[in-house]
């Protein structure tokens, strides 16, 4: 493997040529830098950060830094602006080759189909600009009956093509489900009475470039400049300083909302099998994140992402040692805003309750040190979710491709009616906090309740 690599390495530029002949990722000299910031400040300032356009790398709220990834130029301007900056390290050529490329995880993937075909289903979701599949894996005993539709759990990594360690976590938990399967009680449970979605890689040609030609790149290779597919998606898309309209920014929107073949991809599986909850990961930062992610917004079901979020960010370590921990909150409470990203458009528009977790203090750590330690203490993550599809909630049928509206009748001032969108056979299967409520609909069915209705 070691070798492929980097005889792809020597021959990047001839390869992306020969697969798009358009593009050209930036190969400007760049360097991570990480600046402190005082704490009272700290928002303000990652918000002008975004506003002049720089690539933000990630931040340690804890230490109150931020990580930019910045030219020769951008750094003298931080310089001569007074930022203080507590380290900087030229981004070379070289990426741990124990990391997976597209190729790997397509054939990891059918290795787990053909180990386990009772248990697994693969499928490709469709062409990226290259030609690159974009693969889910489908795990659940195809052999267990279910009156009604099972519930679904969606998981994704790399959204973003040089957050290479974010494949690692779909990747372990198939491996985890699969290998324990008939020997662990929860976990036979889990994939008799679910069906659960894993697409590791939702970038497969910028992860390409990241092997072949510039390390650091973040969007798609759409169109010759790219396009980040986490702000392409059409809830929100462009409308509250979230991204750019930039074409040259890390952050670039694209021409329009769901304008990409990976964000269609994704469309068109969650409009198929609609789950429940979903975790997207992503780096770097050590933060849980939930809905909503532009500047002032929050979800009607406020109080379960504050108390899920909550419960899973206490239960993983950070990566320095000692007694801290996660940090849970919306991205706009801890960050900055963020339009046209997955979490927001699959709560919005299909019900469902999505995570993102970004993992570790850097982007490509070494593979050796920390990919055991970080998939390991991020599995309580995706074992909460499982867990949640038997928690509290409702779940039933309606007369068709109907609205369901959820009214809470203890709740706080913040609740507003919840409006749900069954599937086009009438099925929804709604998450709620413990309570009294009332679910509205056309020839409601009940079929599992978990709340007082």
């Amino acid at each position: 493997m070691d070798i492929r690599k980097m005889v792809m390495a020597a021959m990047g530029t001839a390869l992306l040529l020969g697969a798009a002949g358009s593009f050209s990722p930036q190969t400007e000299e760049k360097i991570h830098v990480k600046i402190k910031i005082e704490a009272t400040k700290f928002k303000d300032e990652l918000q002008k950060f975004r506003d002049r356009h720089f690539d933000i790398a990630g931040v340690s709220l804890k230490a109150s830094e931020v990580g930019l990834v910045v030219s020769r130029e951008d750094l003298r301007i931080l310089r001569n602006e007074g930022f203080a900056i507590t380290k900087e390290s030229l981004i070379g050529a070289s990426l741990d080759t124990e990391f997976k490329d597209p190729s790997e995880i397509e054939s990891i993937l059918r290795g787990f189909a053909d180990k386990y075909p009772n248990l697994t289903s693969l499928m490709s979701l469709g062409k990226t600009e290259q030609g690159r599949d974009i693969w889910a894996l489908k795990i659940s005993n195809k052999n267990s009956f279910s009156k009604f539709k099972k519930p679904t759990f969606y998981i994704n990594g790399m959204h973003h093509a040089r957050e290479v360690m974010s494949p690692e976590v779909p990747l372990d938990m198939i491996e985890y489900l699969l290998a324990n399967y008939g020997a662990d009680r929860k976990v036979t449970h889990w994939v008799d009475q679910n069906e659960i979605y894993a697409v590791p890689m939702v970038n497969p040609d910028g992860n390409n470039v990241v092997w072949t030609n510039n390390n650091w790149w973040r969007k798609n290779v759409s169109r010759g400049y790219g396009v980040d597919i986490n702000r392409n998606y059409p809830y929100m898309w462009g409308q509250c300083r979230g991204s750019s309209g930039n074409k040259g920014a890390d952050d670039y929107r694209g021409p329009s909302a769901g304008s990409e073949n990976e964000t269609n991809a994704i469309v068109e599986l969650i409009k198929n099998i609609r789950p429940v909850a979903s975790l997207s990961l992503h780096s770097y930062s050590e933060l849980v994140l939930y809905p909503m992610s532009c500047q002032g917004q929050h979800a009607a079901h406020k109080d379960f992402f504050m108390r899920v979020g909550g419960g899973i960010a206490k239960q993983i370590p950070v990566d320095g040692g000692g007694r801290d921990t996660y940090t849970s909150g919306t991205p706009w409470e801890l960050l900055y805003s963020v339009d046209g990203g997955d979490i927001d458009w699959l709560y919005s528009d299909f019900g469902v309750m999505p995570f993102v977790i970004e993992m570790n203090q850097e982007f490509q750590p070494s593979y050796s040190q920390y990919r055991d330690k970080t998939v390991k203490k991020l599995r309580v993550a995706w074992m909460t979710l499982l867990d949640l599809l038997d928690g509290s909630g409702v779940r039933g049928k309606v007369s068709g491709e109907q609205e369901v509206v959820v009214k809470n009748l203890s709740a706080k001032k913040s609740w507003t009616d919840y409006t749900y969108k069954a599937d086009m056979n009438g099925n929804f299967h709604i998450l709620l906090e413990p309570g009294v409520y009332e679910v509205n609909g056309r020839k409601v069915v009940v079929e599992q309740q978990r709340v007082d209705l």
